[in-house]
């Protein structure tokens, strides 16, 4: 595979325009470093040559706009990942004595993977049947794949070992049905999922919920933008839900930095302040 050459910032500059102009989608608040590398990679696999190439094939329409969401987009994972921060959850959530129904919003829903860690753990917590689950993403084609409830058969001996690391009694593999080489998430898992398609650089989420999980994401935009997505987050936020980011992201630096308290040092769970 030919190596792809290094972009330059007004290449970038010309690509970001045309994405925007051509898929209503601006990449100007991403991390410039994520995204050349994901454009590269693009090309390469293509086998464009060049960035201007892109952006030809972008204006003829060669390019689909979800070939190239998917490249761009993070979107390998796996099922409980980081089994401490699960754990740390599970406990949070044991800890809530929810008496009423719990609305989650699901961010970056990916292969799926991150929801439905999250949909098992609810089942075991026996808080499925009270809660609400809305997985998004930007990308189309990710919420095809995400909602088709499969995960690759090659990837469960490293889903196992995490399920089994964040403590769940059982079998994994009652939660799946085999599928040719794949394993397909149970139906009355997958059937309670409401998966839905959110720009975060332009849209809101309509309505409020009870905890965000937004995992991993924000890390890929720069810092204007995650102030942006914060504040958002914020107001789509229940007094006193939760607000739940990767081992590397945080609210601290933030404008919204004083509306929350960190519930412990060891994971970024965040609650909402009461007024």
């Amino acid at each position: 595979m030919q190596t792809a050459p290094e972009i330059g910032i007004n290449e970038l500059r010309k690509l970001i325009q045309t994405i925007t102009e051509r898929f209503d989608y601006d990449f100007s608040n991403y991390s410039s470093a994520s995204f050349k590398r994901r454009i590269q990679r693009f090309i390469e696999i293509k086998r464009l040559g060049s960035v201007e190439n892109l952006v030809n094939k972008i204006i003829s329409g060669e390019i689909k706009k979800n070939d190239l969401f998917t490249e761009v987009s993070v979107n390998v994972t796996e099922l409980f990942r980081d089994p401490s921060f699960w754990k740390y959850l599970r406990k949070v959530l044991q800890e809530q004595n929810l008496s009423q129904n719990l609305k989650i919003w699901q961010v970056g829903c990916s292969s799926g993977e991150e929801v439905f860690s999250l949909m098992i753990l609810l089942n075991d917590l026996n808080l499925l049947n009270k809660a609400e689950v809305i997985s998004t993403d930007f990308n189309t084609g990710i919420i095809d794949k995400a909602q088709s409830g499969l995960i690759p058969g090659k990837s469960m001996e490293l889903n196992t070992s995490n399920f089994i690391k964040t403590g769940f009694k059982g079998e994994l593999a009652n939660y799946f049905m085999p599928e040719g080489d794949n394993f397909k998430l149970n139906k009355d898992l997958l059937s309670k999922i409401k998966f839905k398609e959110i720009n975060l650089v332009k849209d809101m989420y309509n309505g409020s919920v009870d905890m965000i999980l937004c995992r991993n994401i924000l890390i890929y935009h720069n810092p204007q933008l995650q102030n942006d997505i914060l504040k958002k987050f914020h107001q789509s936020l229940n007094m006193s839900g939760l607000l739940i980011l990767g081992s590397r992201e945080t609210v601290e630096w933030s404008e919204v930095a004083s509306k929350y308290t960190m519930l412990g040092p060891e994971e970024r769970i965040f609650r909402k302040n009461k007024v």
